[in-house]
């Protein structure tokens, strides 16, 4: 089983709720002829991750939202199996989050922190 931990600018964190990677093509030029035939050069691939994050109701979970809405680039290492990891730079984007409710003190939460990760270079640079 890959363990469900993610490396975020050095700082590791736990409270991963899913992981899934998503290939994305990237091609010098990809045009379709008057005949019907299609030309393509590939330049290369790059896996993006869409990582959901649950909240354990500490200060972890909203700084990971500061780190992520700052814009900038993070660098990212994620589990590709049980003994490998891949750690790249990405430009984080927050897809949604869900409002849970009041914690019993009266604190409004949140928790689903779904984020996209889109790779800055191609896969194996």
């Amino acid at each position: 089983m890959i363990p469900m931990r993610v490396e975020i600018n050095g700082a590791v964190y736990t409270n991963v709720a899913s992981m899934t990677p998503s290939a994305e093509e990237s091609s010098y030029y990809d045009v379709t002829t008057m005949d019907g035939k299609r030309h393509k050069d590939l330049k290369g691939r790059r896996t993006n991750w869409t990582i959901t994050f649950y909240n354990r109701l500490d200060e972890t979970y909203y700084d990971l939202k500061e780190i992520l809405r700052t814009g900038n680039t993070v660098t990212v290492t994620v589990p590709i199996d049980g003994n490998r990891t891949e750690t790249a730079e990405y430009y984080p984007s927050i897809q949604s989050e869900s409002a849970k409710g009041y914690t019993m003190d009266g604190v409004f939460y949140f928790n689903g922190l779904t984020v996209l990760f889109e790779r800055v270079a191609l896969d194996g640079e």
